[in-house]
Formats: structure tokens, C-alpha cells, sequence
């Protein structure tokens, strides 16, 4: 049974979280861990955490298996140097839509652009 998405503790068969294959808890702890994702799904970099396609519009991007955090510079992004949309306060660069810049608000509250690679 613990293929099919059931773990055993204390005695009961419990059911793996939804987005799970297989999963694990931790001791004394009702927590489950996926060791394995449903067919779709991936990991979230860092965590146990399964996702599906959804995520990349929280600023996520998918590489090597696995869903990675957008870069704060960035809104939306294709991978980790590349911007689809910008995060707040930052702007494409006009010959370069993928490269963004920084609106840098300055003490005397004059605007600076800071390029940024």
C-alpha cells in the first residue's frame, strides 16, 4: 500500500498529500515530506513541496526538474537571468526587454536609473 500514496504510522494508513506519490512524515510531527511527486508535478526548490505550472505565475521558473524563485528584480521570469514581467519598481530596458533597470528614488526624491545585469 505505501505505493499507491499511504504512509503507516501509529498503526493507520494515511493518505499522502494530494499532490504526492509517495511521502514521508516527520517523528512526532503530523507534517508529511513528498519523497516523490504525482506525474506533472514538481518539486519546489528547497522544500518537499510538489507544484504544477500554475506556480510560474508567483514568480517561479522551471528548470532541471525542478520550480526555482524568480529573482525579487523580476515579477515573472523565463529563468534566472531573463524577465518576462518586472517586479515592483523595476522597468525593461528599451533595447533589451529581458535585462531590467531599477527606479532608485533618492533622498532630494530625484529619480536615478541603475542599470542592472
Amino acid at each position: 500500500m505505501e505505493d499507491k500514496g499511504y504512509i503507516l504510522k501509529d498503526n493507520y494508513w494515511i493518505k499522502c498529500d494530494d499532490h504526492c506519490s509517495t511521502c514521508s512524515t516527520i517523528a512526532d510531527d503530523n507534517q508529511q515530506n513528498c519523497l516523490t511527486c504525482l506525474e506533472g508535478l514538481y518539486f519546489i526548490d528547497g522544500t518537499t513541496n510538489c507544484t504544477d505550472d500554475s506556480i510560474k505565475e508567483k514568480g517561479y521558473y522551471f528548470e532541471d526538474d525542478k520550480y526555482y524563485k524568480c529573482d525579487e528584480k523580476y515579477a515573472t521570469c523565463i529563468n534566472e537571468t531573463e524577465c518576462i514581467t518586472c517586479g515592483q519598481n523595476y522597468y525593461p530596458l528599451e533595447d533589451d526587454s529581458t535585462k531590467v533597470i531599477q527606479k532608485i528614488i533618492s533622498q532630494k526624491n530625484t529619480i536615478l536609473m541603475n542599470q542592472l545585469e
